[in-house]
């Protein structure tokens, strides 16, 4: 009978743990650990549910690295990769940890800045551009610069509904870029 219940336990606790392994793992992009688009949009939508409860407000940056297909075309795609990671390692230190970091898609990305107004977050992202810009990624014997260009979106003020902020901070990235890139847009020219 001991060694039945002791069977039990050990199984039990291994399969906890397997199920908590696949959770994590369906909820990370498996490059760079970070919050995958999926994951990342469920915490959007109850951050903005509890933002509206508790009537704070919240900040919606879009990020894009900024002519990445050269560094993917110029270095390799394991090159890329390695980009890629440094970034959200790069971003991953300088945020605080009420902060939700997410891979869109590609070259992509998104961060959430929580009881955060645009006000607050324009320095926060702001100090995030410089700190990609200022630690270039060591591939090798290469070094290779990298820059992003963000668009930031705040609730309530630019939107209510996710799609609402996702339109108004991926315009203002499109405007960023078009304008030079290696900027930060968190509002509509004058």
């Amino acid at each position: 009978g001991v060694l039945i219940i002791l069977f039990m336990h050990i199984y039990e606790g291994r399969r906890t743990a397997a199920y908590q392994q696949l959770q994590r793992l369906a909820r990370t992009d498996a490059l760079t650990g970070v919050a995958n688009r999926g994951s990342f949009e469920q915490s959007l939508i109850q951050s903005i549910h509890e933002a509206d409860r508790s009537h704070s407000p919240l900040v919606l940056v879009i990020l894009d690295i900024d002519h990445f297909k050269l560094v993917n075309d110029r270095w390799g795609h394991e090159a890329g990769d390695k980009a890629l990671q440094h970034i959200c390692t790069e971003l991953g230190e300088r945020l605080r940890i009420t902060d939700t970091l997410g891979r869109l898609g590609g070259e992509e990305f998104a961060l959430l800045l929580r009881n955060t107004d645009r006000i607050s977050a324009e320095p926060l992202v702001e100090s995030l551009r410089m700190q990609i810009c200022n630690t270039p990624l060591q591939y090798g014997k290469q070094t290779i610069e990298l820059a992003a260009t963000f668009g930031m979106a705040e609730w309530p003020a630019d939107g209510r509904s996710i799609d609402e902020l996702y339109r108004c901070a991926d315009q203002r990235l499109f405007s960023g870029k078009g304008r030079g890139r290696n900027q930060v847009v968190s509002q509509e020219e004058a």
